[in-house]
């Protein structure tokens, strides 16, 4: 066996005064357009490439659509959006996994590839964050995946939507919310993937998900989602949060949660299609942070049980 892989070896990427080399070996050819990446440390590197439409206006609370093709070239040397966070950021802080240097925007289903140079048919390894469902991002330094590509794997981490954005299911009581929307953010990344990792000098028949703790949930709701069959051939959960799938009724009792601290009626759901997005963070919060002490057996909103994960096992 080889080296260990290390996950999240500590780096600015961008943000340090190391040169960064263009070159048009790094302009390469999606299904959506042409992306020019760039060269640091002897990798290759693209981020913020886009790979769904922007969720917002008529799109928030509606699962993830694949992106407009577009003209010219997308210049990808930075990190895209972060996309909004819905706790107390302190707990990313204190284990360095915030990037303060993100803008955050509900525009911010992005993903960042860092492979080998001039490699072909290469392993891919996609990292899924976590974060309770309410915070995280693709961005975080600690989740460079530089020193996969140093050992002949090509990395790929997306963003995903957190909290009432991506995770909590109003489709109950308006049938103009989807359900789902983050597990469907997943299911179109890792379709992006699939469909356009061979132009970076990957192997699309051999790619490895991998996440923790939400993430490793991710893992899971990927392994049981039928559209996310085929994309990718190795799983890795580590320390999912099982009991997180789970039925209409979890999602129920914390939308009360949220709702209350909302100071808005259920029957006025319409609301949040136009409320900004700063307003909605407090109560998330509430649910984060009370969910199981308001309902005790009741752990705090993950993904439901829907027509994109259909296998129900008795969860709550």
């Amino acid at each position: 066996m080889g080296n260990p892989i290390i996950i999240g070896r500590l780096g600015m990427l961008l943000y340090d005064s190391e040169v960064i080399c263009l070159n048009n070996n790094l302009l390469i050819n999606t299904k959506y357009g042409k992306v020019q990446g760039f060269q640091e440390n002897n990798i290759n590197k693209w981020y913020g490439i886009p790979f769904a439409k922007p969720p917002i206006h008529e799109l928030r609370f509606k699962r993830a659509q694949s992106p407009e093709p577009w003209q010219g070239t997308k210049e990808c040397t930075k990190m895209g959006n972060r996309p909004y966070q819905f706790t107390d950021e302190k707990i990313l802080k204190k284990m360095g996994l915030a990037n303060e240097n993100i803008r955050s925007s509900e525009d911010c289903l992005n993903l960042n590839i860092w492979a080998p140079k001039s490699t072909k048919k290469a392993p891919v390894f996609v990292w899924i964050y976590g974060g309770g469902n309410h915070i995280g991002e693709a961005s975080s330094p600690a989740y460079s995946l530089e020193s996969f590509a140093e050992q002949g794997v090509i990395g790929v981490s997306f963003n995903y939507r957190l909290g009432p954005l991506g995770f909590y299911n109003f489709s109950k009581l308006d049938s103009s919310f989807d359900s789902n929307c983050a597990v469907s953010d997943m299911i179109l990344a890792m379709q992006w993937i699939k469909n356009n990792i061979e132009n970076f000098g990957g192997d699309s028949n051999n790619i490895t998900i991998a996440g923790e703790s939400a993430g490793g949930t991710a893992v899971y709701s990927l392994l049981a989602a039928p559209k996310a069959k085929g994309t990718f051939q190795k799983a890795i959960a580590m320390s999912g949060l099982s009991g997180n799938i789970t039925t209409q009724k979890t999602h129920d009792l914390n939308n009360e949660i949220f709702f209350d601290k909302l100071g808005l009626d259920s029957q006025d759901i319409y609301k949040l299609k136009e409320m900004p997005v700063e307003n909605m963070i407090n109560p998330s919060k509430a649910v984060f942070e009370e969910s199981c002490s308001v309902n005790p057996g009741i752990f705090v909103t993950g993904p439901v049980i829907d027509d994109l994960i259909p296998k129900n096992h008795g969860m709550l």
